[in-house]
């Protein structure tokens, strides 16, 4: 008689194109073991009155408990909304089939775990009817569709984003050409003492001085918006630097932060992208001033340093902010990932300077201790 193989069959007998009965049930049984080892999904049988036969290692991986542990038990246990489920069921027990398209689970941590639930009664001639249930995870299918959402609301910013700088800056120079209008009046007017004018003066210059500040700011704007075509050519790197930390030093003077350059005493000439990198160094520097911000200390400093490794310049951006947890290190370049409040960040920013970075054929890394500061490092090739 010939060998048994592990699908249960005798070898001739297979490859003749035959089996016996016997041994295609044995086959379908070793089929339904592998797909219920192997299966990503929450695979369960249970009774009518949802007490679990069998739980599936996509169950075990998916919701952290073991077979052991749960089978004998209520499958209600394990139902984020027990009351969902037990009408899931009772509509199962009536049609024979019910699919959920969103069924919360309950993991072992106590989180709830979304899935698409389909439940199935299988009738049994000996015993009572079982039910099979299979729950596919929507965890990643969701995260994607909120992270697209979230895109799509921030490219719809991005787009908004000209029209309102365009619609600021046709009132502010309205404003504009009134203060020089009213400075021509004071000079003209009579009755006033010396003291009045020069204060009436004073105020029409304060006036001019900030309509001109949100002029700057605007036109920044504008440019920093405008969808950019610019390609690789030699720069003088500080020069980017000191424009950035120009960009940015109305909000580091209202927060009281100080932001210190200690540049090479002769600038580096790249050979790269200067408006791809003034983005970098930009979010770069705004992490830095959130991460002072959020110490709640009366003031902050940022120190900015460049100098020279073999062919790499390196550029420090330093801050004596929050600094990240440990355990967050290796998530912080992944995409929509943020330690920022809700609201306050998008997760975009760093996944998009590492990806800058490394196109540029540089390197971005760090090192940060929680109360202390983070240190941020580009590198760059030097032309």
């Amino acid at each position: 008689m010939g060998s048994i193989d592990s699908t249960g069959l005798d070898p001739e007998k297979r490859n003749a194109g035959f089996s016996t009965p016997g041994d295609d049930v044995h086959l379908a049984g070793a089929y339904l073991n592998s797909i219920l080892e192997h299966s990503g999904d929450i695979i369960f049988m249970m009774n009518e009155e949802g007490i679990l036969l069998s739980f599936s290692r996509g169950g075990e991986r998916l919701l952290g408990y073991s077979g052991k542990e749960v089978v004998g038990q209520p499958v209600q246990q394990m139902a984020h909304e027990v009351e969902a489920f037990e009408n899931a069921l009772q509509e199962c027990r009536e049609r024979g089939r019910v699919m959920v398209p969103e069924f919360s689970f309950r993991h072992r941590l106590g989180t709830p775990e979304l899935c698409e639930l389909c439940l199935i009664k299988i009738p049994n001639r000996e015993k009572d009817d079982v039910v099979l249930g299979i729950g596919r995870g929507l965890h990643c299918e969701k995260k994607l569709q909120d992270d697209l959402t979230r895109v799509d609301r921030l490219a719809e910013l991005g787009r908004s984003a000209s029209g309102i700088a365009h619609d600021i800056n046709n009132p502010v120079a309205v404003i504009g050409e009134i203060s020089g209008w009213m400075e021509v009046l004071i000079s003209d007017a009579g009755g006033l003492s010396a003291e009045e004018r020069n204060e009436l003066a004073k105020a029409v210059q304060d006036i001019e001085k900030q309509t001109r500040r949100c002029k700057a700011i605007t036109r920044q704007v504008l440019n920093f918006a405008r969808e950019s075509h610019s390609e690789k050519q030699t720069f003088d790197l500080h020069k980017v630097l000191k424009n950035t930390v120009q960009f940015l030093r109305s909000e580091t003077a209202s927060k009281n932060i100080d932001i210190s350059l200690d540049l090479m005493d002769s600038p580096p000439s790249l050979q790269s992208d200067p408006e791809k990198l003034e983005q970098v160094f930009i979010n770069l520097l705004s992490n830095a001033i959130q991460s002072i911000d959020e110490k709640k200390e009366d003031s902050g400093k940022i120190r900015l340093s460049t100098s020279r490794i073999d062919h790499m310049v390196e550029i420090m951006i330093s801050d004596s902010g929050t600094g990240i947890p440990e355990e967050m290190h290796h998530k912080i370049f992944e995409l929509f990932y943020t330690t920022k409040p809700s609201g306050k960040g998008t997760g975009l920013g760093l996944p998009i300077c590492r990806n800058i970075i490394e196109k540029l054929g540089g390197e971005i890394s760090f090192q940060s201790e929680p109360g202390m500061g983070t240190d941020f490092f580009v590198r760059l090739p030097i032309s």
